[in-house]
C-alpha cells in the first residue's frame, strides 16, 4: 500500500497478496482502477476503510492479517534547529577548522564543543568533561531538542550516553538523539542523520499514530508494517523512531514491484518509472543494499539503502541495455519484457503503480552492524554468529515464519586504513509472515 499525500489530501494506492499467493489490485471503486488510481480523501480513516474493505471483498471474506505503509511522500520535517553537542579530543581551534557540512532543512541552531571521545578500539581518547555544559544549560532552557555526536561512538557510546543522561536530568529537552544508534564509520554522516531523523520524527510520530489507530478501528487483528529504503519492512512501530530510514523508501519499494511483475527473484532489472531509469541487481526477490543512503539534499545519510544505478536514459532508450527484465510505465500502463524475448507483455491492472505493488511484495528485513575487534579467525566466526542471531531474533520478534529466515550477507569487513584488528560485522537477513511463495498472477 502506497500513501501519497498532496494539498493537504491523503490517497491510497494498493495491492493485496492473498493467502493463495495471487496479488490484486485494491482501490475505492469495486476493485477497479479508473483513469485517476487509488482513492483520494481527507482522513486516513476514511481512505483505509473504503481500501480495506474492497481488500476483504477481493478475498471473499478472508482475514487481512498484515498491511504495508509506504509514507515516501507524506514525512515532512519540522522548522526548529536543534542543538548539537560534539563530543571530541580537542574543539576546532577556530571557524576555519570547524565540522563543516550540508544540512538543508536540519541545521543545528547552535554547536557545542566538549572534550571527550574513544578510539576504534573502545578505548578512552580524552576524560568527558561536562562543568561547562552544565553552567550553559541553564541559560539556554527547557523544551530544547539535542543531537549528540561523539567520536569512537560506535565503539564505546558511554559518552554520548552520559551527555544524555545529564540533560535528561537537568535540561528538560523535548528530544534527544544519539549518533551511534546509526551505523556510519563517518563523524559527520551520523551527526548529519541525527539531525535529519530528529527533523522528521514529530510527523512521524503523528502519522504513526494516526494509520495505527485507523488501521486498529478497521482491522484489529492486522499487523502494520512500514516500508524502508533498503527495500524491507518493519513494524510501523519503528517509524517514529528511526523516520530517516523510510526517507526515500519508495524508489526500492518500486524496483521490488517491478522485479515482482516481471517474476525475477534472481537477476538484473531495470525499471523506467516517472521519466527516472533505474537498474538493480536482484536477490531474493530484493535489490542490492549499500550501508550508506544516497544523497538527499546534498549530503549522504547513514541509512541502509538499496543500490540502484541511475542511467542517462529515456525508457526507449533503456531497451538497448541488457538485463533480465525491463519494466516500463508507458503512458499509464506498466510493460514488462524479458531478455531474449523480443516482444512485450503488457500489465495494465495496476496503472503504474510500481510502489504499492512492491509494498505488497517486500520482505521483513532485518541488519545488524557493528564494529569488532578480532585477534584471530575465531573472533570472526563468533561475530559472525552472534550477529546472525541477532538478526534472526529480530525477524522472528516482527512475526517471520521461521522456515523463511534467510541471511542474504553475512561477512566481515577488515579496515585497512585504521588499526590491523579493527573490523566491522555486516549481517542482512530477510523473511516474511507466511510460509506461502508470493507470486504475481
Amino acid at each position: 500500500m502506497a500513501a501519497t499525500g498532496r494539498d493537504g489530501e491523503v490517497r491510497i494506492h494498493g495491492a493485496a497478496v492473498s493467502a493463495d499467493g495471487v496479488l490484486r489490485p485494491l482501490t475505492a471503486r469495486d476493485g477497479r482502477l479508473g483513469e485517476e488510481p487509488g482513492y483520494v480523501a481527507s482522513t486516513w480513516s476514511q481512505s483505509l476503510g473504503k481500501i480495506l474493505r474492497d481488500a476483504q471483498r477481493h478475498d471473499g471474506g478472508e482475514g487481512i492479517d498484515a498491511v504495508v505503509f509506504d509514507v515516501t511522500e507524506v514525512l515532512t520535517q519540522r522548522d526548529e534547529r536543534p542543538i548539537v553537542i560534539r563530543i571530541a579530543p580537542r574543539a576546532p581551534v577556530d571557524d576555519a577548522h570547524a565540522l563543516r557540512s550540508a544540512f538543508g532543512a536540519a541545521a543545528p541552531a547552535m554547536v557545542i564543543d566538549l572534550p571527550g571521545g574513544h578510539t576504534t578500539l573502545g578505548q578512552e581518547l580524552v576524560e568527558l568533561k561536562t562543568v561547562s555544559l552544565r553552567r550553559m544549560l541553564p541559560t539556554i532552557g527547557p523544551g530544547r531538542s539535542y543531537v549528540i555526536t561523539a567520536v569512537g561512538a560506535l565503539a564505546d557510546p558511554s559518552h554520548e550516553n552520559r551527555v544524555a543522561d545529564l540533560l535528561y536530568e537537568i535540561a528538560s529537552p523535548s528530544s534527544v538523539e544519539v549518533s551511534h544508534q546509526f551505523y556510519g564509520t563517518a563523524f559527520d554522516m551520523r551527526e548529519r542523520t541525527s539531525l535529519h531523523n530528529l527533523a522528521l520524527r514529530d510527523g512521524a510520530e503523528n502519522l504513526s499514530v494516526a494509520l495505527g489507530l485507523a488501521l486498529e478501528e478497521l482491522l484489529p487483528n492486522a499487523t502494520p508494517f512500514v516500508t524502508q529504503n533498503d527495500g524491507g519492512v518493519v513494524p510501523l512501530a519503528r517509524l517514529s523512531s528511526g523516520p530517516v530510514h523510510s526517507l526515500y523508501a519508495d524508489a526500492a519499494i518500486a524496483m521490488i514491484g517491478a522485479a515482482a511483475l516481471a517474476r525475477v527473484l534472481e537477476g538484473d532489472v531495470i525499471a523506467c518509472v516517472n521519466g527516472e531509469v533505474r537498474r538493480a541487481m536482484i536477490v531474493s526477490g530484493v535489490p542490492t543494499a549499500a550501508s550508506f543512503g544516497e544523497k538527499f539534499e546534498g549530503v549522504r545519510l547513514a541509512t541502509q539503502t538499496a543500490r540502484l544505478v541511475p542511467f542517462h536514459a529515456d525508457a526507449g532508450d533503456a531497451a538497448g541495455f541488457r538485463a533480465d527484465a525491463l519494466v516500463r510505465d508507458v503512458e499509464g500502463r506498466v510493460e514488462v519484457e524479458h531478455a531474449g524475448v523480443g516482444d512485450s507483455a503488457e500489465v495494465d491492472a495496476f496503472a503504474g503503480d510500481l510502489v504499492a505493488i512492491g509494498a505488497a511484495c517486500a520482505p521483513l528485513a532485518a541488519w545488524e552492524n557493528r564494529i569488532i575487534t578480532i585477534r584471530d579467525a575465531g573472533d570472526s566466526r563468533g561475530a559472525l554468529s552472534d550477529a546472525e542471531a541477532q538478526v534472526k531474533g529480530e525477524l522472528l520478534a516482527y512475526g517471520a515464519v521461521p522456515e523463511t529466515i534467510r541471511i542474504l550477507e553475512s561477512r566481515v569487513v577488515t579496515t585497512a586504513y585504521e588499526n590491523s584488528r579493527i573490523a566491522s560485522v555486516r549481517v542482512r537477513g530477510i523473511a516474511v509472515t507466511s510460509p506461502e511463495i508470493r507470486t504475481i498472477a
